[in-house]
């Protein structure tokens, strides 16, 4: 991502994921494997832990103030 606060991996990861969203929203006849819903979910996954990380470390910051 631009900001670096996330990595250009789950950026690149994000990016296909909402590629896929589109193809499977749009085209009737949209070919997503499980492997691509797998990856996907730990997607997913990964973005709520950082989410979770950082809700933490925002919390701790104003806690110290």
């Amino acid at each position: 991502m631009i900001s670096g606060e996330i990595s250009r991996d789950i950026g690149r990861k994000l990016s296909h994921a909402l590629e896929m969203r589109g193809r499977a929203r749009y085209e009737v006849s949209a070919d997503i494997s499980k492997e691509d819903v797998m990856i996907v979910i730990e997607l997913a996954e990964k973005m709520i832990k950082i989410l979770e990380e950082r809700i933490e470390k925002m919390r701790m910051q104003l806690d110290t103030q």
